[in-house]
């Protein structure tokens, strides 16, 4: 037993000292970069592709009309480089997957964001985001997850600490409701130049408070835990690679 703890022991502080120290976090709950559930303006290196998993408490989603959870998978990719596209599949938890209706697959969503302006110096970084777009041009037949924003980053470093600034509005666009934020949303992310691999974040998404924290193991996969409304447990884990 003993020999067994300390195995594991010593496979915990590889994955943690095997952390590259200019690693940055990403994935959010829409699988988009951003905090915990609201993105930023910060985007991944040119040729990254990110794939991973989470899971939505059921009253903070549109689909499946707030009585069951959400998991999602999603694939994004980043390239040009500053244009970031995600496909995801969203799927409601405790259904009959064998049924043509209620199928593990149901709602599938893209999503698209372009980079305008790059943090540089004192001037903050400015992104133009949309989510589940279609309904207006008869490309999709239902929407849950629309989203049309304009969102701006800005990093500043402090004894030691790194905050990360987000601050973004969301509104309707070429007919295009935005739903799951709406209006002013906004947080800050903060870590420690000791502890790179872990970031604590702090949000509010235009309708509720959400607080969560982000662990990066070996550049590569983050693990993501938090509370939306600062009572409900969601999350999700993602791995990354560079091509």
């Amino acid at each position: 037993m003993m020999k067994a703890c300390r195995l594991i022991s010593v496979c915990l502080i590889f994955l943690i000292t095997s952390v590259y120290s200019e690693s940055s976090m990403a994935q959010s709950l829409s699988g988009t970069t951003g905090l915990f559930h609201i993105p930023t303006a910060e985007m991944m290196p040119d040729r990254t592709i990110m794939a991973g998993l989470n899971q939505m408490p059921a009253e903070y989603s549109l689909y499946g009309g707030g009585i069951r959870d959400n998991r999602s998978g999603f694939v994004t990719v980043t390239f040009l480089p500053r244009v970031e596209l995600m496909f995801r599949y969203t799927y409601l938890l405790g259904v009959d997957r064998s049924s043509p209706t209620s199928g593990p697959f149901m709602d599938r969503m893209v999503a698209g964001r372009l980079l305008i302006l790059r943090e540089n110096g004192s001037r903050p970084a400015l992104l133009l985001g949309v989510h589940d777009p279609g309904m207006s041009v008869d490309l999709a037949v239902n929407k849950y997850f629309g989203a049309n924003y304009l969102v701006s980053s800005k990093n500043l470093d402090a004894a030691g600490f790194s905050a990360g600034l987000h601050l973004g509005y969301a509104f309707k666009m070429l007919n295009e409701e935005t739903q799951v934020f709406d209006g002013i949303f906004g947080g800050i992310s903060l870590s420690h130049q000791q502890l790179p691999w872990f970031q604590i974040m702090a949000e509010h998404d235009s309708f509720r408070w959400n607080a969560g924290a982000k662990l990066l193991l070996l550049n590569r996969i983050q693990i993501m835990a938090g509370l939306m409304e600062l009572k409900r447990p969601a999350g999700g884990i993602s791995y990354r690679v560079t091509l």
